[in-house]
């Protein structure tokens, strides 16, 4: 994966974190623009055929520092 679909993917993993964050708190506000940040970088990376992996609960080996 070269950088940029790395930076698109990266992307659509902060505006993930972003949501749990938000839902957590109840923040609604929040939310509703963390959403679209959400969609708006779904839409950029399937627009340059990157595929986000899907959501993972358990880190990969790399995330753990195992590699």
């Amino acid at each position: 994966m070269d950088k940029s679909a790395e930076a698109l993917v990266q992307r659509v993993y902060v505006a993930r974190a972003a949501m749990a964050e938000a839902a957590t708190a109840h923040d609604l506000h929040a939310v509703s623009l963390i959403l679209d940040e959400w969609e708006d970088a779904l839409l950029l990376a399937r627009r340059n055929g990157v595929e986000v992996p899907p959501f993972r609960t358990e880190p990969t080996e790399m995330e753990r520092g195992e590699l």
